[in-house]
């Protein structure tokens, strides 16, 4: 958790920790300098939401107010065919999210908490994760995704993350508690740690 919210330029929201040595570097640059709150996201392992809401209406919100906001500031020197263009995916990106994530049949459900009933636990886990997709920020990092789910639900919200990353092309990030084989089989590359100590980093084959 303290290491993703350092990655995620969370760190200084954090009174109980604090960097020691001289910062973290994204490919040579400092978190000042490339600024990596606006390209990095961090899915905290509780769910908050707010339960009134639907499950379209959590994705679409969080699409209009941080995505729409991206597009203006990407497309400054862009000719007005290019802009058309890109505006007509991005209007269809938050069904795609909703789709890609198995969440069409509870589109229109509200989330709910513990006070109002609303989608299920693993449907309330896919929704956390679209919602954070719908930001579209390429560096996502994702902090025990696992909680209150079973091996299955698991397996199946780390392969819908897979499957969007790829075609989003962005990089998502899970932190997991001695994850099932099925699960730990769709990681590229592994870092294990033992006490804040790096025990092994790199091809998940070569572990």
């Amino acid at each position: 958790t303290t290491l993703f919210k350092a990655l995620s330029g969370r760190l200084s929201q954090d009174r109980n920790h604090r960097l020691t040595s001289d910062g973290i570097f994204f490919s040579g640059f400092t978190d000042k300098e490339v600024s990596v709150r606006k390209f990095a996201n961090y899915v905290d392992q509780v769910d908050n939401h707010i339960p009134v809401l639907t499950v379209r209406e959590t994705v679409e919100f969080v699409f209009n107010t941080v995505a729409s906001r991206r597009f203006d500031q990407e497309q400054v020197d862009a000719t007005s065919e290019e802009r058309a263009r890109v505006k007509q995916v991005l209007d269809n990106f938050p069904e795609f999210i909703l789709r890609n994530f198995g969440l069409t049949n509870c589109a229109d459900t509200i989330v709910g908490d513990d006070m109002r009933r609303g989608v299920s636990g693993g449907e309330r886990k896919r929704v956390t994760t679209a919602e954070m997709l719908s930001s579209r920020r390429p560096f996502v990092l994702y902090d025990q995704i696992s909680t209150g789910l079973d091996s299955a639900a698991t397996f199946d919200i780390s392969r819908l993350i897979c499957g969007v990353a790829k075609t989003l092309h962005s990089t998502p990030v899970a932190a997991l508690l001695q994850p099932a084989p099925e699960v730990y089989n769709l990681f590229d590359e592994v870092l294990i740690l033992s006490e804040g100590m790096i025990m092994f980093h790199g091809k998940r084959e070569d572990v």
